[in-house]
């Protein structure tokens, strides 16, 4: 038999359903099965990726800072959008209620704001600016947290021209401090 024959006969020979790309398994081409089967591991790698990113690619303690807020605080955007204009990783948590965190993160009576925040070990309560977290970084103050004690920069609070945010660092008992 010649080599053509050999060739031709053996291209002429059935294949069981389901071997030939063409012929379906289960009503479904072999080929739809595969492009199936690939579109699900690629998507559990991003999915397992996006599920450990923090893990995988954690985030400098000094680069994160972690806000709680509720719906009807309006001034939390604002802070949030310049943290991370600086550079900050701001992980925010709208909540119905800021008791349980307040209580978790140890927050004085005084820390009544509609944020409260957490930045190293520090608790935050009000819009205190990138320029003073990296000097908190740098320095870590014995202190339980930094307050702002006026509403400057605060939605719907324009103040004095001249006047400027001022914020007091919280001792561990209690007291408050002008700071810096």
């Amino acid at each position: 038999m010649s080599k053509s024959r050999l060739t031709q006969s053996a291209s002429k020979r059935k294949v069981p359903a389901g071997k030939n790309s063409e012929e379906p398994i289960d009503g479904l081409p072999l080929r739809h099965l595969k492009l199936i089967a690939g579109a699900a591991v690629a998507f559990g790698i991003l999915a397992g990726l996006v599920v450990n990113w923090d893990r995988l690619f954690p985030t400098a303690p000094e680069n994160m800072v972690e806000m709680a807020w509720t719906h009807r605080c309006h001034c939390v955007k604002g802070w949030m959008k310049a943290l991370r204009g600086e550079g900050f990783v701001v992980r925010d948590f709208e909540l119905k209620d800021l008791d349980g965190t307040r209580r978790r993160w140890k927050l004085p009576a005084d820390y009544r704001g509609c944020h409260p925040a957490k930045y190293l070990d520090y608790v935050l309560d009000g819009h205190v600016p990138a320029e003073l977290l990296r000097r908190l970084a740098r320095e870590r103050p014995e202190a339980i947290g930094v307050m702002q004690v006026n509403n400057l920069g605060r939605e719907g609070d324009k103040g004095s021209p001249s006047e400027k945010p001022r914020f007091e660092l919280i001792d561990i008992d209690g007291k408050h401090r002008p700071w810096p």
